[in-house]
Order: C-alpha cells, then structure tokens, then sequence
C-alpha cells in the first residue's frame, strides 16, 4: 500500500510506506507533505 491509515476513535494517522518515502526523495519534491486524502468527512493533508 502507498498510504497506511491508522484510525482510533476520531483520530487518524496517515503514513507513507518507506517504499513512497524513497520514491519522493529520487522525485525531491519541494512539499513531501502535500498529499490529500478524500474522506467522508471532509479532506485532510499529511
């Protein structure tokens, strides 16, 4: 899986496996960060 989501109560946690880790480092993007996840409450970024 690309992003791992782990969800207790009203809390999730988002994780990029290592895997995504390394592919954005040989990308050097310039916000590792920017990713949107849809869900049905609403949209959050990692």
């Amino acid at each position: 899986p690309l992003i791992f989501l782990q969800i207790q109560g009203d809390q999730i946690q988002c994780m990029l496996s290592m895997q995504e880790k390394r592919k954005l480092k040989h990308h050097k993007l310039h916000n590792q960060n920017d990713y949107q996840l849809e869900t049905h409450s609403g949209s959050f970024t990692l």
